[in-house]
């Protein structure tokens, strides 16, 4: 598939030299608009492209940047996650984020209890305990509670 870049819009920049970019394209095959997040490559003279900028490069963009995704509904009505999360439990939450704003509510349940049973489960605590043995402990993980 061949697409026309008709807009970019710079959105971030890693390491303090690679741009990445919201682009507007057009497919010339069905004249239907995506937006690809694109990201400059490694492998390619991003001075050049900075100096020239995206849309007047006479190549092609392939040569230059690398498709990283694109842009959909689950991008726009998708919830952050509370800031100083635990690495672990921040992915979990963004795939259960994710999974809610195409609503896939099982999924999104799966996820967000996991989330829970990883914070808490390191409160419970050590070894035998009156009245909490490692049953109890499974049972309250479980529950929630």
């Amino acid at each position: 598939m061949s697409f026309d870049v008709t807009e970019a819009h710079i959105i971030r920049q890693e390491y303090g030299w690679q741009n990445w970019y919201e682009t507007f394209c057009i497919c010339r095959h069905c004249k239907r608009a995506t937006i690809f997040v694109l990201s400059e490559s490694v492998n390619a003279d991003y001075k050049h492209v900075h100096r020239t900028g995206l849309l007047k490069l006479t190549e092609t963009l392939n040569r230059y940047t690398n498709v990283k995704g694109f842009v959909s509904l689950k991008d726009a009505a998708t919830r952050q996650p509370p800031d100083h999360l635990p690495e672990q439990i921040d992915l979990i939450f963004r795939e259960g984020a994710t999974c809610l704003s195409v609503s896939c509510y099982n999924a999104a349940g799966t996820m967000f209890r996991l989330c829970v049973d990883l914070a808490s489960s390191s409160m419970l605590p050590e070894g035998e305990v009156e009245g909490l043995n490692s049953r109890t402990k499974r049972v309250i993980v479980k529950s929630g509670v």
